[in-house]
């Protein structure tokens, strides 16, 4: 069963505390704060450190304020309040807008239960029933189910099948503050209760100190192993070309629609390779967003990207001419959706999903999701340019820290990038 409580059990031991500093927590904190930079400025701290270790101590009294207003005094400060206030800080931009990681995953798993009642997280209209609870916090749930599905469409995996285990691995995957960053927050809320401790000559903060998160430092970054190999690509683009001029070499039955239906599916596949487009931003696109400017690539204008964002990327016409002018051809109608069905909406992702796991048995590979595909523009775009900035834009990502999985680059990729300079 899916439990919040469960995601974030940290196993510690409270420690009853009676000791009390002062008449309320907030003129505790306050008090202790204005001691400890006194304290560093006798210790002739730089104005640089000082500056550092102020930032973390003004962002703890506004995380205090909001969240541990009703203690009554600095004692009653726990091993949970600390680590949570260094949850707060991974991402701390985020949790000031939208809440903090806690509140967030809150609603994750409320749109999860809501989704596995009707057996999809792909429905519209489901969507905007769960929301619809949600007048006054709209944005920060929004916020927080679409960077869910953004993870769930990695994988795939069917709705009833999520668990504690796997909300586990997606708050694992959330952007955060960079280590070292932590590193240094970490070592400040650390100090500040070593120093009170010193000057009252109490072990009152003892469970504080030894159960404070840990943060190292890892080496390198990761790597995406979402992309595929060369050779699947080559075989995937052979197949495309062969089933676009001859439907009936891989159907047992060829209807009129056969060959529509070919250049459809495929160039659903072809966006999300050659652009970086998301699944359901290539199935939301219409013949008017692909723009002619007279060069090598076609623009792209993403109108509702995630987050209801708009972008732009591009696809190179050598890839995708011959299917935008099948499919505008046939449809006779700018305004229509590449993706269009026999009923004139677009295209479902469940639906696309299924045509894509067929022409991976096609071919005899393995499917790794629609999302591979996306993965597979922002390794190769890595791998032959390494502007990781641009890279973010054409993705859409929010946070650079996402792009950055893409950033390992290979000893030939190195060579160029130092050839270029010579």
């Amino acid at each position: 069963m899916l439990s919040i409580d469960d995601i974030f059990q940290d196993n510690i031991q409270e420690e009853t505390i009676n000791l009390s500093f002062g008449v309320s927590y907030l003129d505790d904190l306050l008090k202790w704060v204005d001691k400890f930079n006194n304290y560093l400025l006798k210790e002739e701290s730089s104005i640089n450190t000082v500056s550092s270790y102020n930032d973390v101590l003004k962002a703890l009294i506004e995380y205090s304020e909001l969240k541990l207003k009703d203690k009554k005094t600095i004692a009653e400060f726990s091993e949970h309040d600390a680590n949570d206030f260094l949850l707060w800080m991974e991402d701390y931009r985020i949790n000031k807008e939208h809440g903090d990681v806690k509140k967030r995953i809150g609603y994750v798993l409320a749109y999860i239960q809501h989704m596995q009642k009707v057996g999809k997280i792909d429905l519209v209209k489901e969507r905007e029933d769960f929301l619809s609870l949600y007048t006054l916090e709209r944005d920060s749930v929004q916020y927080s189910i679409s960077n869910f599905e953004e993870y769930y469409y990695c994988d795939e995996v069917p709705i009833g099948s999520i668990d504690n285990a796997y909300v586990k691995r997606y708050i694992a995957s959330l952007p955060k503050a960079a280590v070292s960053t932590m590193m240094h927050r970490r070592a400040v809320l650390h100090k500040l209760f070593m120093f009170i401790s010193a000057e009252t000559e109490s072990g009152i903060f003892k469970n504080v100190l030894k159960n404070m998160k840990i943060y190292k430092k890892q080496k390198g970054y990761l790597h995406s192993s979402k992309s595929f190999d060369e050779a699947i690509i080559k075989k995937l683009m052979v197949f495309i070309e062969e089933y676009i001029s001859n439907p009936g070499k891989f159907l047992k039955r060829v209807r009129a629609t056969s060959q529509y239906v070919a250049y459809r599916n495929t160039a659903m596949v072809l966006l999300m390779m050659g652009s970086g487009c998301r699944a359901s931003e290539a199935l939301a696109l219409k013949f008017s967003d692909i723009v002619d400017e007279g060069k090598k690539v076609y623009k792209i204008n993403i109108r509702n990207g995630k987050g209801n964002k708009q972008r732009s990327t591009y696809i190179r016409k050598e890839l995708f001419s011959e299917h935008f002018n099948f499919l505008l051809n046939y449809t006779n109608d700018p305004n229509a959706y590449i993706s269009k069905n026999i009923n004139n909406r677009k295209l479902n992702r469940i639906n696309l999903y299924s045509y894509v796991e067929w022409m991976f048995e096609m071919i005899d590979e393995k499917s790794k999701g629609l999302h591979a595909f996306r993965h597979e523009f922002g390794s190769n775009f890595a791998s032959k340019n390494g502007n990781i900035k641009v890279l973010q834009e054409l993705l859409g990502h929010y946070s650079i820290n996402t792009t950055m999985i893409y950033s390992t680059v290979g000893e030939k990729a190195k060579e160029d990038a130092i050839e270029g300079l010579i």
